[in-house]
């Protein structure tokens, strides 16, 4: 199933009202706010992109193909001409240039180089759609409207107390340059899941942000094309 959302001006998603310590079991409220949810399995789509930062402003357009495993972005200007590509494994991140013809591969275990990009070091389907049943919370906060969940990683997650919508997930990174908070907003179903239509990725500092407004995406496409087109005179490089 394919929704197409209305793109709108990217702004600042801000979540109201202060946190304090729950004396609910954390694991209790998360069954509640999501039962027994089966993960999506893969998504697909296309969205529009801006990254803000200190002297700098960038606009483009993605197409983001993701399941659990991978999450492949392939990147155009505002003519459609495609400018680069990412592909996020397990165990590696691989981004091809294809303006300058340049390709790097770098392993998760070097983290400053995967830092300084750390926006394209996840899987965007583990970030979009968690599979809380493998995840083990461990503390608890509420505000008036949502909770806040810190599980046993460090990694926490804000959830509408109404609607059970994932608005925060905040990735346990001390680098102050690595994108590591993701809000959604403007929430839509799609396939019987609720998904962000406006998501704001910003760093540790709060200094630069990557604003992304989906335009359409499909739940759990019949199939996934992951393929990273490199050409073949085209080396790979390594740090």
């Amino acid at each position: 199933m394919v929704v197409v959302g209305a793109c709108t001006s990217p702004k600042n998603i801000v979540l109201n009202g202060e946190f304090i310590p729950s004396d609910r079991n954390p694991a209790d409220v998360l069954r509640e706010l999501r039962g027994l949810e089966t993960p999506i399995e893969g998504i697909s789509g296309r969205a529009r992109a801006q990254y803000s930062g200190p002297g700098s402003s960038e606009r483009s357009g993605v197409i983001f193909t993701s399941d659990r495993d991978r999450t492949l972005m392939v990147f155009r200007n505002n003519l459609g001409i495609e400018g680069g590509s990412l592909l996020v494994e397990p165990d590696s991140v691989t981004f091809y240039n294809r303006i300058d013809q340049f390709a790097q591969r770098v392993s998760n275990a070097d983290h400053d180089v995967l830092f300084e990009n750390g926006f394209y070091a996840v899987n965007l389907l583990q970030i979009l759609n968690p599979d809380l049943q493998k995840r083990t919370p461990r503390r608890v906060f509420e505000s008036e409207t949502a909770w806040r969940i810190t599980f046993d990683d460090q990694v926490s997650m804000v959830f509408d107390k109404e609607t059970g919508d994932l608005l925060q997930y905040d990735l346990y990174i001390l680098n102050n340059f690595a994108f590591s908070t993701y809000l959604f907003g403007n929430h839509m179903e799609v396939a019987g899941y609720r998904l962000p239509r406006n998501i704001q990725i910003t760093t540790k500092d709060k200094r630069s942000n990557i604003y992304l407004s989906v335009q359409s995406i499909d739940v759990n496409p019949a199939f996934l094309d992951m393929t990273l087109n490199i050409p073949s005179h085209v080396r790979i490089e390594r740090p």
